[in-house]
């Protein structure tokens, strides 16, 4: 699921630590320090225009920030909102919150790859299965994404398979 060095470049599927994300707090924003995944596309990230200043992120949370039940409902593939990410050494067993989508300043990403806080790149197939993840998030329909499962065990595609 990651690859054994991140990228050479910003990369969707790229996972840095402490990015500045805002929280709406009644019409005003409060930052606050997240872990997040790059959802753009790498062809929306080297964009030299005002495009390429910002980027789409979601929130990769820790197991310890829910409900037990709810935990393993996600490394069972069976939720909408989230997907399990196995993280190995780079950061521990994590999921990728789809209701905590954030616009990030690409700055605050370059940051992150900068000062040593790009935890990890995603493969390809990784990075796919985080697209269909995403987008059965949005349509609320299971279009069967690969989900990677922990070492040993046998693959499983979407939720309740």
């Amino acid at each position: 699921m990651l690859l054994p060095a991140p990228r050479a470049d910003l990369s969707q599927g790229d996972i840095c630590d402490g990015v500045a994300v805002c929280i709406p707090d009644g019409g005003q924003c409060a930052a606050r320090q997240a872990r997040v995944i790059v959802l753009s596309h790498d062809c929306e990230l080297d964009k030299p225009n005002e495009r390429g200043q910002f980027a789409l992120a979601a929130e990769v949370r820790r197991a310890d920030e829910i409900p037990k039940g709810t935990w393993l409902n996600i490394v069972a593939g069976n939720g909408w909102n989230a997907l399990y990410l196995p993280g190995g050494a780079a950061f521990g067993d994590a999921f990728i919150d789809f209701g905590r989508i954030h616009r990030v300043q690409r700055a605050a990403l370059d940051g992150a790859v900068t000062y040593g806080r790009r935890l990890a790149s995603l493969t390809d197939s990784a990075r796919e299965a985080v697209v269909y993840a995403f987008t059965s998030y949005f349509l609320h329909e299971d279009i069967l994404p690969p989900i990677v499962p922990p070492a040993g065990n046998p693959p499983v595609t979407g939720p309740g398979a």
